[in-house]
């Protein structure tokens, strides 16, 4: 994102689900035009806490704004838009970044970071949670228009599915991060560490680790 963010000057960012603000703040150190969206009130209202905070590092703008994101983006183009465990809650996802490709400028970017719906590890903590392995969706109120908004209950994609929606939509797959696989979680004890560090590492080098990459982030490219 940092070399997205310096390839142009002071592009226009959609932070989509920003949540509490964190990285529209961030983009917006670095010069850019940040319009963060988010359906939750409180949410938005601690990132505009933390915008004041910020102030004295922002070079940019940032604009939070309380809202379904299909009718945010339709206001405006933007250069980039950015999607930090987004992707999974907005519903249809197809949907939404078939719109993304339509609102942003020639030669702009969509860059999504999201846990990876083919992991094994996560498969079976949602089963262990839920009983299940499919993911849901649901209505939730918009709290500016009270209109009934649909939205998906961590309805993660493998990279595969992802890059195939992106593809379809019109986008043109950049680059590709994996954090990789990490066998239950034991990366946290340090007893693990070294042999997990050398199963990552030789996983990085295998085809199939995309498959069990732990999260990925992925660039559409507008071109």
């Amino acid at each position: 994102m940092i070399s997205l963010l310096f390839s142009q000057k002071n592009p226009i960012v959609l932070d989509a689900g920003c949540g509490l603000g964190s990285e529209s703040i961030f983009f917006s150190f670095w010069g850019a035009r940040v319009v963060g969206v988010d359906l939750e009130e409180e949410k938005i209202r601690v990132a505009e806490k933390r915008k004041l905070f910020y102030k004295d590092l922002i070079k940019g703008e940032v604009k939070f704004v309380l809202g379904d994101i299909f009718e945010v983006i339709k206001r405006q183009k933007f250069d980039i838009v950015w999607m930090n465990e987004a992707i999974s809650h907005i519903h249809p996802a197809e949907g939404f970044l078939k719109l993304a490709r339509q609102q942003l400028n020639p030669g702009g970017r969509v860059v999504i970071s999201e846990g990876n719906g083919g992991n094994p590890c996560i498969l079976l903590r949602r089963f262990i949670e839920t009983g299940r392995c499919s993911w849901g969706t649901h209505q939730v109120q918009d709290p500016k228009t009270g209109k009934a908004v649909r939205y998906a209950a961590e309805r993660l994609f493998s990279l595969k599915e992802i890059a195939n929606i992106l593809e379809k939509a019109g986008f043109s797959i950049g680059q590709v991060g994996l954090t990789q696989f990490t066998v239950f979680f034991v990366k946290r004890y340090r007893v693990f560490s070294k042999t997990i560090r050398s199963l990552e590492q030789w996983l990085d080098k295998q085809k199939f680790g995309r498959l069990l990459a732990l999260s990925y982030r992925i660039e559409g490219k507008a071109d």
